[in-house]
């Protein structure tokens, strides 16, 4: 199927539902109940930045290290990469919290998350209390790059790297609160055949989603409709749209030979948290009863 553009998917609509969403590990460096006992860190003022790049894009709503031995308050920002001199170049979003002595992944919560692109070089910065049980596993190979500051990240040393070990961090997630749901029913068109649309994907800020159409006549004239509810209203004697299209929003276009066509976009990270999106696809159909074939329904629930 071919794939298009769907950047209306962005559009506002009015928020009607709220799901508190979980938390889960989206990107993590060296994850295993692994770590060094014997190896402590800290200083005064000391900002430890660690060097990594995220494969997918994310949009981070916590931060947790692999440390203990000690108590008091931990940060752990992230910042943004300067590729000059190589080096941390503006915090993009901390968070702070008061570490346990037990040796343990600790971390805290973010107050708003921050988005992350996939391929993008960004550093985990940690400024931990003297004496910490530093968050670092053996390892034959270390390959990532450190540098610590302890003027507030005015000025960076190194880059370092272990010569036997590596640094453990997670990076979380909002887990997947959101998703799809088919509702109502089609209205055939030739052959006694109905359209039908579903959507996959998980729908939150910066995740992709698609919409897939199958089983159109091939080379009809289309249009499918974005609506802020679910009210029905008729479209022809025997055929009823599922949608309220109460903004001006709807995208046409032409059947495929295949029959089928999807729609993919990637939600920006300024979507509206939580919103409701609506949608119907309506085919041009000679076969159909009064000459317009219509998909299912579908309930896409942003979170």
């Amino acid at each position: 199927m071919s794939k298009t553009s769907l950047s209306l998917l962005s559009a506002v609509f009015a928020a009607l539902l709220s799901v508190e969403a979980g938390a889960q590990i989206c990107h993590a460096e060296n994850d295993t109940p692994n770590f060094s006992d014997g190896t402590s860190m800290g200083g005064p003022n000391l900002m430890l930045a660690v060097k990594f790049t995220p494969s997918a894009p994310i949009a981070c709503t916590r931060i947790e290290v692999f440390t203990g031995e000690g108590s008091g308050t931990n940060s752990v920002p992230l910042w943004s990469h300067d590729a000059g001199p190589n080096e941390p170049l503006a915090s993009l979003g901390s968070a702070s919290w008061n570490m346990s002595s037990t040796n343990s992944w600790q971390g805290a919560d973010l107050g708003t998350p921050i988005p992350l692109n996939a391929g993008t070089t960004y550093w985990m910065v940690w400024s931990p209390i003297n004496g910490s049980q530093a968050s670092v596993e053996a390892l034959a190979t270390p390959g990532q790059q450190y540098r610590g500051s302890f003027d507030g990240g005015q000025t960076w040393n190194g880059p370092f790297s272990f010569p036997s070990s590596n640094w453990k961090f997670r990076l979380y997630c909002n887990a997947c609160a959101g998703g799809f749901q088919t509702y109502g029913s089609a209205c055939p068109g030739t052959g006694g055949v109905a359209p039908a649309i579903d959507g996959t994907g998980c729908p939150k800020p910066l995740s992709a989603i698609t919409i897939d159409m199958t089983q159109m006549l091939p080379g009809a004239p289309a249009i499918l409709l974005l609506g802020s509810s679910n009210q029905v209203a008729a479209i022809t004697p025997s055929c009823l749209l599922q949608v309220a299209p109460l903004l001006p929003v709807a995208v046409p276009f032409t059947v495929p030979g295949s029959g089928s066509l999807s729609f993919g976009a990637t939600l920006p990270n300024d979507t509206p948290v939580p919103f409701n999106l609506y949608l119907q696809a309506l085919v041009g159909d000679p076969g159909a009863a009064d000459g317009v074939a219509s998909t299912n329904a579908l309930w896409m629930s942003v979170q």
